[in-house]
Order: C-alpha cells, then sequence, then structure tokens
C-alpha cells in the first residue's frame, strides 16, 4: 500500500507542478489497477483460506 500512496503523491505533483496530465496519467491507471489486484488478491486468499476455529 506504501506503493500506491507514493504514486497518488506523485500524481499530485505532477498535476501540480508541472500542468501535465500525460505524464500523470500512468500514474493513475497503475495505482488503479494496483488496488483492484490487491482487493482481489486479499479476497481470493481469504476464500481460500477459510475461516480460522480456534478450540
Amino acid at each position: 500500500m506504501n506503493s500506491n500512496l507514493l504514486v497518488t503523491q506523485l500524481l499530485v505533483v505532477v498535476l501540480a507542478v508541472l500542468d501535465n496530465f500525460q505524464l500523470a496519467l500512468p500514474a493513475a491507471i497503475y495505482s488503479v489497477s494496483m488496488y483492484i489486484t490487491a482487493t482481489l488478491f486479499g479476497l481470493l486468499v481469504l476464500r481460500r483460506t477459510g475461516p480460522v476455529i480456534r478450540p
């Protein structure tokens, strides 16, 4: 998640300082796709392990 935070901050800097949307677009696409991928992976892992039953 730290990398997504960094990419989001980078996106803000590129849009604010350089005022160039074309430079910010790849960072935005990467950030959104990583959030989606991490969510799907987390759901997959939770589904495969199942609930933990403690005695």
